[in-house]
């Protein structure tokens, strides 16, 4: 039989609260978007230019040995699990670039070097 009071709904009512669209205009967001995206679109491809800058003057081992401690620490950054919904989600938006990283390190420590 129907009954004149109103039902309880089947999923609890934080999940509702937690996920509504008043989220979307929060402090955090507009601070992730205006400040750290920004930056990290500038300064990704800076440090990139500079560590690869700073590589030329070492020697080949040193770049191999850089790249491999390099690949290392993204593959424990990988398999760590951070939560990408956090703070963890910013480490993870320099996993693709940190791999590029290294792998160009290890390119330029096998590359022969010009002899001077």
């Amino acid at each position: 039989m129907l009954s004149a009071e109103p039902s309880q709904p089947a999923y609890p009512s934080f999940l509702i609260d937690s996920y509504s669209l008043h989220t979307f205009f929060r402090y955090d967001y507009v601070l992730m978007q205006c400040v750290v995206l920004p930056l990290l679109l500038v300064g990704m491809p800076m440090a990139f230019v500079g560590t690869v800058w700073w590589a030329r003057q070492l020697k080949p081992a040193t770049r191999i040995a850089t790249a491999l401690v390099l690949l290392l620490i993204c593959v424990l950054i990988f398999f760590s699990q951070p939560n990408i919904h956090g703070a963890g989600g910013l480490l993870l938006l320099f996993l693709f670039p940190a791999l590029l990283l290294g792998l160009t390190l290890l390119v330029m420590g096998f590359a022969p070097t010009s002899s001077q």
